[in-house]
């Protein structure tokens, strides 16, 4: 089993990657082609990034809130989690940037909350005080 502290490294790396795909994606898409690398700007990929992203988040979040308590860190993956699929999916067509803008800002939160759980689990004086495994 994957301990917190991974989660947390592997849905902010996640989140990282989904916000700089989404915010070069445009440009580095319409240079494939003259590239040789068409087949990299495939339909399955930007959904595969958005699904990382919050199905790590969704489980570290969880397991350090099942620990911690902390409401900010929640709110934050509920505000990501909104800001993605309102980009990805609401108002996708509408504005390029405006979707643009919700998806990466949406990562960047999603990783702002993995770094808010870490930080409660790596200064977690109950978890240090026992030496459990669930903080590390």
């Amino acid at each position: 089993m994957l301990k917190n502290n991974s989660l947390d490294r592997f849905g902010s790396i996640a989140s990282a990657v989904c916000a700089v795909h989404c915010a070069l994606s445009p440009l580095v898409f319409g240079l494939l082609p003259l590239l040789g690398g068409a087949g990299l700007n495939e339909r399955w990929l930007e959904p595969a990034f958005v699904f990382l992203s919050i199905a790590f988040a969704a489980m570290a979040l969880a397991w350090g809130y099942a620990i911690h308590r902390r409401r900010s860190v929640i709110a934050l993956f509920v505000l990501g989690f909104s800001s993605i699929v309102a980009g990805r999916w609401i108002v996708a067509g509408a504005s390029p940037l405006f979707e643009i803008g919700l998806v990466v800002a949406g990562s960047l939160i999603l990783v702002l909350a993995h770094r808010r759980n870490h930080s409660a689990c790596v200064t977690c004086p109950v978890c240090n005080s026992r030496g459990t495994p669930e903080c590390e």
